[in-house]
């Protein structure tokens, strides 16, 4: 998962210098990310519902054998439709406020979340 982190920013920023938007940015800080971190919420979901057994190397190659690579990837889709959304307007709203209201990462941060999440769910 730290590895799909550094790559949902580092798209983001490369993303938003490019774009000029940070809607834009966030919705592509989310298509470079998922594909690395999807198939680790996959074999943990295994873990969760008590389908999967033994080590996670045992669990992904189960998925493997069952379903091949497609299975590392069930719930791709769905995933994307509802977070590419969220951290458009997350980042959108975040400089938003950052530009209006000043440097207060916290408050930016915590207001950028409140009105992404009402405006997704």
């Amino acid at each position: 998962a730290p590895a799909a982190y550094g790559l949902y920013f580092s798209a983001y920023e490369v993303a938003s210098r490019k774009t000029e938007s940070e809607l834009a940015a966030g919705l592509c800080a989310e298509a470079c990310a998922n594909p690395c971190y999807i198939p680790y919420d996959v074999v943990k979901q295994r873990y969760m519902v008590g389908r999967a057994r033994g080590g996670v190397v045992t669990a992904t190659r189960l998925i493997l054998r069952r379903d091949g690579p497609r299975g590392l990837y069930r719930g791709f889709l769905l995933t994307f439709a509802t977070y590419g959304p969220f951290s458009a307007i997350y980042f959108w709203s975040y400089d938003l406020f950052t530009r209006r209201m000043g440097q207060y990462p916290l408050i930016n941060g915590t207001l950028a979340g409140a009105v992404a999440g009402v405006a997704t769910q």
